[in-house]
This record gives C-alpha cells, structure tokens and sequence, in this order.
C-alpha cells in the first residue's frame, strides 16, 4: 500500500474505533464533574442540545473549522483531536493551523514533514515548544498527530512576539500593506465590537490592565486575529484549514471568523467554543457568549480556583510595568 494509502487509512481506522461521544470516565478532569451541562452540546443554529456526531458532521463539510479552547484544560485538546480526526478521514486534507506556533517556525515544520514522519511526536522539540510557554506539547501532539498522519500540513499561525510590540505602539502598518488591505484592518472596526474586546480585555486580565494600555492591547489581538485568518486561507490546501487557538479567537463576532468573511466570503466556517462550566450556571442562558459560535461543547474545569486570585502577583507586576 502506497505511503499516503496507508495514512489515510489509518486516519480512517482511528476515527472509527475512538468515536466522539464522551462519559464520566473519559474525562481528564474532574472539578465540577457532576454539572449537569457536562457534556452537552449547544447549537446556536438550532437553539438546541445536539450531539457529537451533529458537530463532527458540520466540521467535515466546513472549508474553515475553529476549535476554540481553554489552553490548560487537556480535555478541550483531547477533544480537538477528535474533531480533527474525524475530518481527515473524509479524505479531505485541510491544514491544520495552531495559534500556538508563530509563523517564523514554519521552514522548521516544513522540514520535519519533508522527512516523511508518520507522527508529529519530534515536531514539539524541533520547534522548541519547551520555550514556548505553552502548556506541555504532550497536549496538542494528538492533534498534530492527526494531520501528519494523514499527510496534510500542519500551519504556523500566530504572529511572532517580536511584531506583537511593533502593532502596539505603531499600529497595523507593520503587519505590511497587503495583509492589511487582504483582512481589512485598513477600514474601520464597529464600535460595539472594539468596546467589547476592550472590555473583554480588562475583565480577563482581571481589572489590572491600566485604561491606556488597553486599546493597544485590543489591537494586538486584532492584528493576530487577521494573521490567523490569512494562515488558514493562503496556508496551501485546497481542502481549507482546521485552526487550533483558544476561545475568544474562534468567536464568530469578531474574532478571526471575522476576518476570514472579509478574505474569502465565500468559504464556510464553523466555530466550536469548547467551554468549562460554571458553579453557579446550570442553564444556557446564563453563558452569555454561548451564541458566538456555532456549538459550544461543555466540559469539566481544571480546577475550581480563581484566577484573579491565583494570577494576583503576576498581574500586579505586569500593572505596574504598563504604567
């Protein structure tokens, strides 16, 4: 059987014998197990819970597929791989795109492909993911396994550290004109949308973020929102891409889906939020970015600490450097 024949026939293989439905054994974590969303799935299309095999089907028919995370919870990564599983043995190849990786490393990944692998398992210390500050490669190795696995490429997608400071205190300029004028970031952005990033920023980094730093932070995540929208569509398949990157990029409104309707109109796209519960939320309505993506799969959390108080000292000194 000819290389490639048996990568996809394995990819096939797996996807069958791991199929996506989940219980209370499967899960990695276990804080709040016994929340009665765990699970469950929410579609924003049809206002209801929908299963596994629902969300597996949008995903295998989308030019452009999101699977937004949490980065810690190894739940959310074990489920993507699943996803990205499930795709690949369609026979389709789309890239997968990793928010993770910087588009600096792609000479290296490019490489590693070129050597015929038949497992992402030395991508991780080739593209020093140690260095990275990501959680351990260990997490996404599944999810890159899929791709490799079925000979389909596996995309740096993330603008490197070195321009994010650039596109903070120069604006977009830096990104190059084509980009610019490819994403849109050259037109202005809705109101209702920068406040809500802005505010969106402030809350996440738990009020510590001082008010002039804030709009130069927004426009950080815009800049790496539109990168990740022209790696997904000009990354090289015909067949579009699987993107990789935690929840608030994968947001229908104004994440990188908004920038992929502005580069390719035409291509269809599918947003996952994958979303820990909450203590205090039972029902739906009460997660109120449940309708900013196409289907929002709950699970358990990591742990059930607060953040604010858990980041407290690191968040104060990156307060007082900003100011």
């Amino acid at each position: 059987m000819p290389r490639r024949g048996f990568k996809g026939f394995l990819v096939a293989l797996l996807a069958f014998v791991w199929p996506l439905s989940a219980d209370a054994s499967d899960w990695h974590h276990s804080a709040l197990a016994d929340h009665p969303l765990i699970g469950k799935i929410w579609s924003t299309r049809t206002q209801q819970f929908v299963t596994a095999e629902d969300v597996a089907a949008a995903v295998r028919r989308a030019r452009y597929v999101l699977l937004g995370e949490k980065h810690d919870n190894r739940d959310h990564h074990r489920l993507q791989a699943k996803l990205a599983r499930t795709v690949y043995a369609t026979g389709r190849r789309p890239d997968l795109a990793f928010e993770m990786i910087e588009t600096d490393k792609q000479p290296v990944i490019d490489a590693y492909l070129s050597e015929g692998h038949s497992d992402a398992g030395r991508l991780g210390e080739r593209i020093e993911w140690k260095r990275s500050g990501w959680p351990d490669w260990s997490n996404y190795q599944p999810i890159a396994d899929a791709a490799v696995a079925a000979g389909a490429t596996v995309v740096a997608a993330n603008l490197p550290r070195k321009n994010n400071r650039g596109v903070a205190r120069q604006g977009f300029a830096v990104l190059g004109q084509d980009l610019v004028g490819k994403s849109g970031l050259d037109k202005p952005f809705p109101e209702v949308l920068q406040k809500e990033l802005e505010d969106e920023i402030v809350v996440s980094h738990c009020n510590q973020i001082p008010p002039n730093a804030v709009p130069a932070i927004a426009r950080v995540q815009r800049a790496r929102d539109a990168v990740m929208s022209e790696r997904m569509v000009y990354g090289g398949s015909r067949d579009g891409a699987v993107l990789i990157t935690g929840a608030g990029h994968a947001r229908l409104d104004r994440g990188v889906p908004f920038y992929l309707r502005i580069i390719d109109p035409d291509g269809t796209v599918v947003s996952v939020g994958f979303r820990e519960v909450s203590h205090d939320a039972t029902d739906i309505a009460a997660y109120e970015d449940a309708d900013k993506f196409d289907f929002v799969w709950f699970t358990p959390r990591v742990d059930t600490n607060d953040p604010c108080e858990q980041f407290k000292k690191q968040l104060e000194k990156m307060k007082k450097k900003a100011e």
